[in-house]
């Protein structure tokens, strides 16, 4: 059974204040509409080890964990290959997928 969560918000933008974290808020209340208990809410760097050390960390600890950030078409997006390297796994992705990034949003 779920019952705590975690939000991974990745990205350096968010750290230097180029742009404000919007989805955390909304994860938080998301949470708490279904029950669960919202244990942490991170803000990483656009960083391979530090997605890979945060990913396995909070998958250890919390029932789920949700990444916000970090996809997009800019050279430091490395979120997707970061998490297959958290979970030791291959990353296969699908070309309409890499061609429209949106379509793996929530």
């Amino acid at each position: 059974m779920i019952q705590t969560a975690a939000c991974l918000v990745i990205g350096d933008e968010v750290l230097n204040g180029k742009i404000v974290d919007t989805n955390s808020p909304w994860f938080a209340k998301f949470c708490f509409s279904l029950g669960l208990d919202l244990k942490r809410v991170e803000v990483i760097p656009d960083d391979e080890g530090d997605i890979v050390e945060a990913v396995r960390r909070m998958s250890g600890r919390y029932d789920i964990v949700v990444t916000s950030g970090g996809i997009g078409p800019t050279h430091d997006d490395i979120t997707y290959p970061s998490i297959a390297k958290a979970y030791a796994i291959s990353l296969n992705m699908k070309s309409k997928f890499l061609e429209k990034p949106n379509l793996l949003q929530v």
